[in-house]
């Protein structure tokens, strides 16, 4: 049977004219992998490291991925495909450490189109490479069956 783990992956102080930052001051960054029969799931990856804006913003104090899994019992090297809900600095950032590798990344097509934006996020993390690249088109309809 699968089973989920959460996964602590960053510590962020939110600026002062953040519109969360009154109310909490200090946000953790979660993650989640799935630990299933063909291999991890990483859902969501965290913050990076060595963007100068991003450090000098939000102040992240980033714990690495694999060390998350491993913390968890899962063998990093396992990771069969990483999940990106959305492509913000905080969900993408450790993107890079499965890139160039056989790791597929799957994310909205819609947050692809919106990572080319200015300001949207931190590009480098973001920009999965073309062949590992798995976006697909929202749509408004739900399968009428499940065949698992």
């Amino acid at each position: 049977m699968p089973r989920i783990e959460q996964l602590h992956l960053a510590d962020l102080v939110l600026p002062e004219g953040h519109p969360e930052a009154r109310r909490r001051p200090q946000v953790i960054v979660f993650g989640f992998a799935i630990d299933h029969p063909d291999g991890v799931i990483v859902v969501d990856t965290g913050v990076g490291r060595g963007n100068a804006f991003i450090d000098q913003v939000y102040r992240p104090r980033v714990l690495d991925v694999g060390e998350a899994l491993t913390a968890t019992g899962l063998d990093p090297a396992c990771v069969t495909a990483i999940v990106n809900s959305h492509l913000h600095f905080d969900h993408c950032g450790q993107n890079p450490t499965y890139y160039g590798s056989d790791v597929p990344v799957y994310v909205q097509a819609d947050e692809v189109a919106a990572a080319s934006e200015a300001l949207y996020t931190v590009g480098e993390w973001a920009t999965v490479p073309d062949r590992q690249l798995r976006a697909r088109a929202e749509t408004n309809s739900w399968p009428t069956a499940c065949v698992c």
